[in-house]
């Protein structure tokens, strides 16, 4: 173009033209070449390093701080790059440093002050930033950058894209704390920082850029692969769209994170007015990056994945669909709102977990998320929970929270509603309820054979405030729970839980049982302790299967415990079980103290048990739980074929002594029906050394049981002397079952590699000699497959029964793991031969017979040692056992010639047992022939497969006397015979009986009552049950009675009893003192007895009446006994009258079986005499009536109800057997029973009554009949208040004497010391005692007293003895000397009853010398009596007539000297008057009487 141009200008011709055109061409090529000049210009280093000092010196200036550019290479038009631009911070250390920017120039717009640059290309950028606490190290730069006032428009950057490569970033907070994990937000090292932005698009005040492509590395290990995103930045929001972010093992999907203000202010309230929206697309972690953030995260084996929606503002912040899936099988759905944030405490949270499902392995690491250098290890137990879902609602602030929901396990289910508060020192409190139903705890603990399900709902109250701070208060009710097949109910809990420790109260208030603990149960240290008391009562032990076999029984006891260790091994502390008692059968066992205690932080250790059962004790160097196996590697020393230990087992080193005593431990091992039973006082004394090898052990005790086996006076020495294991054991008397006993009874034995030596030997020392001797040797073997194989010879022996000899030959028995081979064993006496000999196989046909020939019954029923029973007979035949050893078949031929029973001929039995192939079963047939009769005829089967069995049998006149074998515990005797069908069977149960048995005329005794009693009538028999129906029972007079109802049973136990007897005046006691000396004598009586219940559960209701001729003698201390007579003491004048109390014996009665309940009539019929002394009288004796009620709990606890009221009685008072009174107790006397036996309330009048001068109290008067003559003197002892301590007082009453008269006696016994002293001289002397101050001091006196005493002494002895002569007369002799004061006298009385007590006569018929008033009147008569005559008009005695004569005792001359009267009376007793007219109306119209109330009253007419 340019040539082209010249060419045309050379053309031209005109010179202006061509000057034009020559400056326009010079001015264009100055155009051109200037920028070219400029461009190169710029290119020159120097002048670019003067650009670059330019722009540093502003940057610097600017920003406050040193800045520097390497060098800048400006290319115009093209590009620009700046090397090494770095930036320090005011501390003079690098800032920023990029090693080179570079950005190719894609144009500019110089009008509207833009730059668009291409590709921005960042290579090592290096950025350090810090802080402490004052400030950090770039605050400067925005500080400057913000100071600066904004000018005229700047021009605008415009990029395509901004590439960083190569990069570094660090951050560091010099005063943060150590971080705990391995990413540490306060010391941040970021290295090869890669990213890529495109389309970045600034247009209206909007900023939007794609994160093309980041990839970074955190020193930590904290890695990001790839990611990218899209950004926009607005001036009122800010949104994320498609963030995807690939780590090394997580990734993170977020759809959208935007944040919108609705104004530019908003910006000031940014917690309330930014409008957030997130949506999470997924978010999957994998703990090998969660474990870089957050401490001691748990190893998953899957990824923890979030998805789900959140709206709102922080301030209301909201999430809907939330899923999160962590573990194997962890899933959260969930939804909540929060209002409130940032102040989290003030926020108000609603949270709904629709489904939360995890288990116990993910649980496990989920609670070791932030639980800092402690693994949270949860009990194995919980894993048998199986899946754990829960679903409910949260709701409430943050620091004050309801939660509701519930929990389903494997196990069951759990619900909750609970109230959760933080305060603002970060305590967690709660309250709130818990309720399971069915939940399977004992699964979850691994009990499920003694524990199961259970249902509770109890609240909960408490704080947690930090991980060793926790409290927790429950109280509530466990409905129920399953412990050993028993479902418990009713269990309070009421106490505090806090760190592994429970201090409250359980209490249990089952039906079964009751239960109330109380104390402190401690795991929160490394050694547990135990401080805690418990109340146990009314545990049924078979009900709550605790002891199935125990039926009926009960136990109660206190405990109390205080132990602390962490294992059996160290162990130490005490254990008190107190006040315990145990009910069984008929039994009480008590159980006072139980103390065990154990000290085992200590060399030696030692535990003891202290008790009133036993006392134990264990000292050494020991290991308790390893004390079983230290005896087995002692004994694996001498029988390594049983005891043999693996060579890797270890070796126990103990070392230890021990020693048990039995206390009263024997009736309780019987009670518990145990196999063994030990004698009290039995001691065990031992010591065991492991290492060496040794055993010393010595043993005596006075009897020990161990099933049929018993021995008595035992000494048993056991040691390991000569490599050996020795023992001799001695007994006075060995026992089997009721065989015979064997006397000074021997076994010695010697044993080393599993041999044994064995001699045993017994000799009776009485006449009839019994002895023998057996000796074995045994060998033991035990092969590599670990089969025992044992061969026992027995040497040639002998057995001596009663003078008679048996000899045993030698022979051999084998016993291999197949079966069991006898060879030629033989026993024989004479003609008599026992011979067995043969094998039996587990696996295999054998045979094993035994042949009897000419056996005497009698001599082997000698040695069963039956109580009152005899067989007679001989045995003939044979016994086999066939097929295999644990299921043998029994076949057998034999016969019982002459069998007898108790003398009475039963015939001959014939049994013969044959097995049959048809019906794989044994055939049996019973026979037995009594001259042309058959009594007993039968035949059955029994089929071993099945042990099915079924006989049936014909009874023909059979004796019963065989009964007697199972009866004779509570009848005796029983004679008659028996005639029916009887079938005996298999039945669900076991073993059974049907049919109906004929029972003729048959008579018992009853040794306990020394009665005897007929019975007839047919009793009904069924597999479950005995019944008898309206059985005639007869007393020896020929009075019946009725006995009914049914015993029911499971195999004849368990018995369940429903019977009633009723007595129509039946004599029912017969008894001498020699047969009870507690109580005796005869009762006939009238009423009914009912016995309901179980053999241990026993109710008994009596209602009875007592009938005429009952007499019942109680006597209350033997006659070596002397009656306590300090009743009366004498003291001085300054003391007081004293009542010395002697301590009431405490009322016991042992625990039974049954409840009593008995209502008894008592009528004036019956007589009760209390004999305190037999030999010289102190008898008391009583008819009265009374309605009494006696009620017995099974723990012996008696209640007495109602009340007594006496008709008549006397009590015979003897002083040391010489001084002997008789007190006539006064009618009307009355006790009354509130409970107690001993509490009741009596109140009782005895008098002794006696004729006496009342001279004596006057001396110094003139003998005048005023006061010499002998008048009647009542002696009253008045009796009140409680029958455990009773007031006792005297009274001196003459009650036939006029006022003035009387005057004398009451001024005598103005005082209590003088009322004693009269009433003790007239018991002793019968007269008044002469006080002191009326007394002549006359020498006579003495001698005066010591006749009188003498002569009363002899007048009751022989008073005594002519009463005891005459039954049914009542005799009294009164022998008096002349005196100074009356004339010689001498008195009888006598006192009977006749025709049938219906007419009562009482006289008394006084001699004198003088006459009644002495010498000084010598009219009167010599002989004078007073007379008593009571006649009973009907039978019930309400209507009686009654006449008299007495002497009168007034001293008026006047008066004729007796009085005479006749009269009838009427009584009737009722409590209302209503009450009484009814009893009329129904006597005039002759309806029956209702009966009589128990609170009666009189009327007499």
């Amino acid at each position: 173009m340019f040539k082209s141009f010249f060419t045309y200008f050379c053309k031209i011709k005109n010179k202006a033209i061509k000057k034009i055109y020559k400056i326009l061409v010079y001015l264009l090529a100055a155009l051109i070449i200037t920028p070219i000049l400029l461009y190169f210009t710029v290119l020159i280093p120097g002048v670019q390093n003067t650009l670059v000092d330019m722009l540093t010196k502003k940057f610097s200036r600017d920003l406050g701080t040193e800045v520097s550019i390497e060098s800048v290479r400006f290319y115009p038009i093209r590009k620009i790059v700046v090397n090494d631009f770095l930036v320090k911070d005011q501390q003079h250390d690098s800032l920023i440093y990029v090693e080179q920017i570079s950005a190719p120039i894609d144009s500019f717009n110089l009008k509207r002050k833009q730059i668009y640059l291409g590709q921005v290309n960042v290579n090592r950028l290096h950025t350090n930033l810090s802080t402490d606490s004052t400030r950090n190290n770039y605050s400067f730069i925005v500080d400057s950058l913000l100071s600066q006032q904004k000018s005229a428009r700047k021009w605008q950057l415009n990029l395509k894209k901004i590439r960083i490569k190569n990069s570094a970033f660090s951050y560091q907070n010099s005063t943060a704390p150590p971080s705990q994990t391995k990413f540490n937000p306060n010391d941040i090292g970021i290295s090869s920082l890669s990213l890529l932005i495109d389309k970045i698009v600034n247009k209206e005040g909007e900023l939007s850029v794609r994160i093309k492509d980041l990839s970074a590395q955190e020193r930590s290990g904290l890695l990001v692969k790839k990611s990218k995103a899209e950004i926009t930045v607005g001036k009122r929001s800010f949104t994320l769209r498609n963030l995807l972010l690939t780590g090394k093992y997580s990734f993170i999907s977020l759809g959208k994170l935007q944040l919108q203000l609705d104004s530019v202010a908003g910006t000031k309230d940014f917690i309330n007015t930014a409008a957030l929206e997130l949506q999470v697309n997924s978010v999957s972690l994998d703990y090998r990056e969660c474990e870089l953030l957050i401490p001691n995260f748990p190893v998953l084996n899957h990824r923890i994945n979030l998805r789900g929606d959140f709206t709102g503002t922080i301030a209301d912040l909201k999430g809907r669909n939330i899923n999160i899936n962590a573990g194997t099988d962890t899933h959260l759905e969930t939804s909540f709102d929060i209002t409130g944030l940032p102040n989290f405490r003030q926020s108000y949270v609603f949270l709904d977990v629709k489904r939360l499902s995890t288990n116990i392995v993910d649980l496990n690491k989920i609670l070791s998320i932030n639980a800092q250098s402690e693994d949270v290890d949860l009990p194995e137990s919980f894993k048998r929970m199986g899946s754990i879902e829960y679903s409910g609602k949260f709701s409430g602030f943050v620091d004050n929270l309801v939660a509701y929901g519930s929990f389903r396990t494997d196990l069951g289910n759990i619900n909750t509603d609970l109230g959760i508060k933080i305060t603002e020192d970060d305590k967690l409190i709660y309250s709130g309820f818990i309720n399971t139903k069915k939940f399977n705890i004992g699964k979850m603990l691994n009990w499920e054979n003694s524990l199961n399900n259970v249902s509770m709902d109890v609240s909960v109250q408490g704080y947690n405030s930090g991980k060793r701070d926790f409290n927790s208060y429950i109280k509530g009710t466990i409905d129920s729970i399953d412990i050993r097949g028993y479902k418990y109910e009713e269990i309070e809990l009421n106490g505090l839980i806090s760190n592994k420790r429970f201090n409250g109260e359980i209490e249990l208030n089952d039906p079964n049982a009751q239960l109330l603990f109380n104390g402190i149960v401690d795991f929160s240290d490394n050694i547990p302790q135990f401080d805690f008391s418990a109340v146990l009562n009314n545990i049924k032990l078979d009900k709550l299967n605790i002891a199935p076999k125990l039926i009926g029984s009960n136990m109660s006891l206190m405990l109390n415990s205080s132990l602390n260790g962490t294992s059996i091994n160290t162990l130490s502390g005490s254990t008190l079980l107190h006040k315990g008692k145990l009910w069984i059968d008929n039994q009480t066992f008590l159980l006072d103290s139980l103390v065990v205690q154990a000290n085992q932080n200590q060399s030696p250790k030692e535990i003891s048990l202290h008790s009133d059962l036993l006392d134990t004790r264990l000292t050494g160097n020991f290991n308790a739980s390893s004390i079983s196996k230290a005896i087995k590697q002692v004994l694996a020393a001498y029988f390594p074929a049983f005891f043999s230990f693996p060579k890797e087992t270890t070796s126990y080193t103990d070392q230890f002594d021990f020693a048990i005593t039995t206390k009263k431990l024997a009736k309780l091992m019987v009670a518990l029906q145990s196999n063994l039973t030990v004698a009290d006082s039995t001691s065990i004394n031992g010591s065991v050394n492991s290492y060496n090898k040794q055993l010393q052990i010595q043993a005596n005790s006075n009897e020990i049981k161990y099933n049929s086996l018993w021995a008595k006076n035992i000494k048993l020495e056991i040691n390991t002397l000569n490599n050996q294991l020795n023992s001799h054991l001695h007994t006075d008397i060995f026992g089997i079952g009721k065989l015979i006993p064997l006397g000074h009874f021997t076994i010695e034995q010697n044993a080393a590699n599993d041999s044994i030596d064995l001699q045993i030997s017994w000799k009776d020392m009485d006449q009839s000699q019994n002895k023998g001797r057996i000796s074995t040797q045994t060998r033991i073997k035990k092969t590599k497959e670990g089969d025992i194989y044992t061969k026992i010879n027995l040497m040639p022996s002998f057995v001596i029964v009663k003078d008679s000899l048996w000899t045993i030959q030698d022979s051999e028995i084998n016993l291999t793991p197949i079966g069991l081979r006898v060879n030629t064993f033989r026993l024989h006496h004479g003609n008599q031969e026992i011979n067995i000999n043969g094998s039996l196989y587990k696996n295999d046909k054998g045979k094993l017979t035994t042949y009897f020939q000419n056996i005497d019954l009698h001599a082997i029923s000698s040695l069963l040692n039956l109580n009152g029973i005899r067989f007679d007979g001989f045995l003939n035949g044979s016994l086999e056992l066939k097929d295999s050893f644990d299921e043998p078949v029994i076949t057998s031929q034999l016969t019982l010639d002459g069998f007898k029973i108790n003398n009475e001929d039963i015939g001959d039995l014939k049994l013969q047992s044959n097995w049959s192939n048809l019906q794989n079963a044994v055939l049996v047939k019973a026979l037995v022939q009594n001259g042309n009769s058959w009594p007993l005829s039968g035949t059955g089967y029994f089929k071993p497969a099945d042990k099915d069995y079924s006989f049936d049998f014909k009874l023909d006149s059979l004796p019963l006397g065989l009964v007697n074998m199972y009866t004779s515990s509570a009848i005796q005797n029983l004679r008659g015979t028996g005639s029916g069908n009887l079938r005996l069977l298999k039945t669900e149960y076991g073993f059974g009986m049907e049919g109906g048995i004929k029972v003729n005329k048959a008579k018992f005794d009853v040794d306990l009552l020394q009665c005897s009693f007929f019975v007839e009538d047919s009793v009904i028999i069924t597999p479950e049950s005995f019944v008898f129906k309206d059985m005639t029972l007869t007393d020896p007079r020929g009075r019946n009675g009725r006995f009914t109802g049914s015993i029911l049973h499971r195999r004849f136990r368990n018995m369940h009893f429903d019977l009633y007897v009723h007595a129509n005046n039946m004599l029912l006691l017969n008894t001498k003192e020699k047969d009870n000396p507690l109580y005796y004598g005869t009762v006939y009586a009238d009423g009914d007895l009912a016995v309901r219940g179980t053999t241990y559960d026993l109710s008994l209701d009596i209602n009875g009446q007592s009938k005429r001729n009952t007499k019942l003698y109680i006597p209350i201390s033997n006659d070596t006994e002397t009656l306590d007579n300090n009743f009366i003491q004498f003291i001085s004048h300054n003391d007081s009258l004293k009542t010395t109390n002697h301590k009431q014996e405490e009322y016991k009665v042992e625990a039974t079986n049954y409840n009593l309940n008995m209502s008894a009539d008592i009528t004036p019929d019956a007589q009760i005499q209390v004999i305190f002394k037999s030999a010289g009288g102190n008898v008391l004796q009583s008819w009265g009536k009374g309605s009494l009620q006696i009620q017995m709990d099974k723990e012996g606890e008696i209640t007495f109800l109602g009340d007594y009221t006496a008709e008549k009685g006397d009590y015979l008072f003897s002083l040391e057997n010489v001084v002997n009174k008789r007190f006539d107790i006064n009618k009307g006397g009355s006790i009354v029973w509130e409970g107690s036996p001993y509490d009741a309330m009596i109140d009782i009048t005895a008098t002794y009554k006696l004729k006496t001068s009342l001279q004596s109290l006057n001396p110094s008067s003139s003998a005048s009949n005023d006061i010499s003559g002998r008048v009647p003197i009542n002696v009253d002892l008045i009796l009140s208040n409680r029958l455990s301590q009773p007031n006792i007082n005297f009274n001196i009453t003459a009650p036939t004497l006029e006022q003035s008269t009387q005057t004398i006696v009451r001024e005598a016994i103005s005082t209590e010391e003088e009322l004693n002293r009269q009433v003790l001289s007239l018991l002793v002397l019968n007269k008044f005692y002469t006080p002191s101050y009326n007394s002549s001091g006359s020498s006579g006196q003495s001698s005066n007293l010591a006749n009188a005493y003498t002569y009363e002494l002899l007048s009751g002895q022989l008073s005594n003895l002519v009463s005891q002569m005459l039954d049914d007369v009542d005799v009294g002799i009164s022998y008096r000397p002349e005196n100074e004061i009356s004339s010689e006298q001498i008195e009888v009385a006598l006192s009977t009853q006749i025709f049938n007590d219906r007419v009562t006569l009482n006289g008394n018929v006084e001699y004198g010398k003088y006459g009644r008033f002495g010498a000084n009147n010598p009219n009167s008569s010599n002989i004078v009596g007073d007379f008593d005559l009571d006649v009973k008009l009907n039978q019930s005695g309400s209507l009686r007539a009654k006449a008299y004569t007495r002497s009168n005792d007034d001293f008026s001359f006047d008066n004729s000297p007796t009085t005479q009267g006749i009269g009838l009376s009427y009584q009737e007793e009722f409590d209302t008057v209503g009450e009484l007219m009814r009893k009329y109306w129904n006597w005039i119209t002759g309806r029956k009487s209702k009966g009589k109330t128990e609170n009666s009253k009189t009327v007499k007419k």
